[in-house]
């Protein structure tokens, strides 16, 4: 079981809403989720990445989330990194390696 780190853009106005109803679902497979608005229309999830695709394919997913990244790990500080990818967010940078 493999966890990852999720990043998620939703509609406008429907970030609370993705994290609480993600989470339920997601608490079905995974009891240690953690869901987390960190922006306007950002989401992080932190969670096994074996269910997320079940929750992910429900119709009502697919008309709010506008977009899902899957990174390798989150850091409070800006990493040291020549080959991966970072996307700072709200004081947290999504690491992803390259290659």
């Amino acid at each position: 079981m493999e966890r990852g780190h999720v990043l998620i853009r939703t509609a406008p106005r429907k970030d609370k809403i993705v994290a609480r109803d993600l989470c339920d679902c997601l608490y079905y497979y995974d009891q240690s989720v953690k869901c987390e608005v960190i922006g306007p229309g950002l989401v992080y999830v932190n969670t096994s990445t074996t269910h997320l695709g079940e929750c992910l394919d429900l119709f009502y997913f697919r008309k709010i989330i506008k977009n899902i990244e899957i990174y390798d790990y989150v850091s409070r500080e800006r990493p040291e990194c020549s080959s991966c990818v970072v996307v700072a967010v709200g004081g947290l940078y999504f690491v992803r390696r390259v290659g």
